[in-house]
């Protein structure tokens, strides 16, 4: 397969997340942030069929999917992050709001992950209902968001393993678990 063809393949834009451990006043490690190191970055997130030469050392019950990406700074433990489905707030919410008004529910099913919010103040919230033009979601918001802010699906994914295929430099087979 050539350039070209494997490129046309790639079509989803992901964020790469790089976890950043602190520690508390008494030396223990603190829960990880993650900061972005890589954005939208074309990518390829497919569901992971186990074969028995992928020699994972005991990880390959964890595997969930598979990340095809050209060559970047990838690392296991590593989060990769993919916006599936976008639409805007079509009304102002305020703090404690769990009713999002939004311009377009297509695609939006319940349970799913959905970030309200510009990039940095973004607050991560599960759909419980889907209604005609809103969805409601758990828990409530912690701050209040303006019309036309995004309302982004998102899933995020645990990078078990990377493996450069194909040759150097062609691209990089990611081993992923989604992290729900």
């Amino acid at each position: 397969m050539g350039d070209a063809n494997f490129k046309d393949l790639l079509i989803e834009e992901i964020v790469v997340e790089r976890p950043v451990v602190e520690l508390d006043a008494e030396g223990m490690p603190q829960t990880p942030r993650y900061e972005k190191v890589a954005g939208e970055v074309a990518g390829r997130v497919m569901p992971f069929s186990a074969v028995s030469e992928d020699g994972l050392l005991g990880r390959l019950d964890d595997a969930t999917h598979v990340l095809y990406v050209e060559p970047l700074d990838l690392r296991p433990n590593d989060r990769v992050v993919t916006r599936l489905i976008s639409t805007t707030l079509a009304a102002d919410v305020a703090q404690g709001d769990a009713t999002l008004p939004v311009a377009s529910v297509a695609g939006i099913t319940d349970g799913m992950q959905v970030e309200v919010g510009a990039e940095g103040s973004a607050e991560v919230r599960t759909v419980i209902e889907v209604g005609l033009n809103e969805i409601l979601i758990a828990p409530e918001l912690a701050s209040p968001h303006a019309e036309g802010e995004p309302v982004s699906v998102v899933r995020r994914y645990d990078v078990l393993v990377i493996r450069d295929e194909a040759g150097a430099g062609h691209h990089l087979r990611a081993i992923l678990k989604e992290n729900k």
